[in-house]
């Protein structure tokens, strides 16, 4: 959020309240950039492949995106930006932009050696593979 200064009734301004100015305002579009500033909707389901993260990510350039795997983490963050002129004068504004972050924890039925991320239509669509050991196996039963 920018921090703005009214001149109004202020003469004389040193170059000691411009410097801080400065800091709060760069202090300020850090702690904005460094936030995420919108939530994507998600679905998580599993089935008897493996697990899957899907999130509605429309308008956001896949270039923009980094998927990332830590110590059975999944981390997706992002950056949606609009090209906006000055010029252009909003009657309503609904569709969020800026960065966002999502983390899920990976369960240790799937292999997270082993994901494959894809991008379509605007859904961002991470899949892990179950485990062999954790796949259902069948039984045979001997008759005797």
């Amino acid at each position: 959020m920018p921090i703005t200064k009214s001149s109004a009734g202020m003469r004389g301004t040193s170059s000691f309240d411009n410097a801080i100015d400065r800091l709060f305002q760069e202090a300020a579009r850090t702690a904005t950039e460094l936030k995420p500033t919108w939530q994507p909707g998600c679905n998580v389901y599993e089935d008897e492949h493996g697990m899957t993260v899907e999130l509605s990510v429309p308008g956001v350039d896949p270039q923009c995106i980094e998927v990332q795997i830590k110590e059975h983490t999944l981390t997706i963050q992002g950056k949606r930006i609009f090209e906006s002129p000055e010029s252009r004068v909003w009657h309503a504004r609904g569709i969020p932009e800026g960065t966002f972050s999502c983390v899920f924890q990976l369960p240790p039925t799937v292999d997270q050696e082993k994901p494959a991320a894809s991008y379509k239509h605007g859904m961002l669509a991470v899949l892990f593979p179950k485990r062999e050991e954790a796949k259902p196996r069948r039984i045979s039963v001997e008759v005797q």
